[in-house]
């Protein structure tokens, strides 16, 4: 009876150890899926931030301008700084839209985009932004590959930002960038 006993105690040890094995990673997947979400929060607000901004700072150019009275604002100058605007919000719907397609789980959209134009585009905003960062730029041209051009001008991007982060308190910061 005893043996049988045993048996049973240990069968019982193992069900509940295999219990709190799963309670055990079942928290541990929750921290995890919180950190993720944490981390993705944080992107997506450090990628909206940027198209804000300069939505925010051609505004209250015209604003400052209009509030000045004695200049006026050219059509010009007004069609400049509005596509500049427009720009900037079709950017911060299109990473909405991506974020949404991440929650949805949609597959990646790759498609022929050519690396020199998307990097020629990526380096002008970011010098833009980062006036006093010189910028060496030797781009292949021609340079095709299937790939999701929103994916990777983020990704570029923040190899920009890394690059900037990277050299801040320098007297000459510089950035090479090239495509081969």
């Amino acid at each position: 009876m005893e043996d049988f006993g045993f048996k049973w105690h240990g069968l019982l040890t193992n069900k509940k150890e295999g219990a709190e094995s799963a309670l055990v990673k079942s928290r541990l997947d929750k921290i995890q899926k919180v950190g993720l979400v944490g981390q993705m929060c944080s992107m997506i607000a450090h990628e909206l931030k940027q198209p804000l901004t300069v939505i925010e700072n051609y505004t209250q150019s015209l604003i400052s301008r209009q509030k000045q009275g004695s200049e006026v604002i050219s059509e010009e100058m007004l069609s400049f700084v509005l596509s500049k605007i427009e720009r900037s919000v079709l950017k911060a719907i299109d990473i909405i839209d991506h974020v949404q397609g991440f929650s949805k789980n949609r597959p990646l959209v790759l498609k022929p985009t050519d690396i020199s134009k998307l990097l020629s585009k990526v380096t002008a905003d970011f010098q833009a932004k980062n006036p006093e960062i010189k910028m060496q730029k030797n781009f292949a041209l021609g340079l095709v590959i299937d790939g999701d051009e929103f994916e990777l001008s983020i990704a570029f991007l923040n190899i920009l930002k890394n690059a900037a982060q990277a050299m801040k308190g320098q007297e000459a910061p510089e950035i090479e960038v090239s495509s081969a």
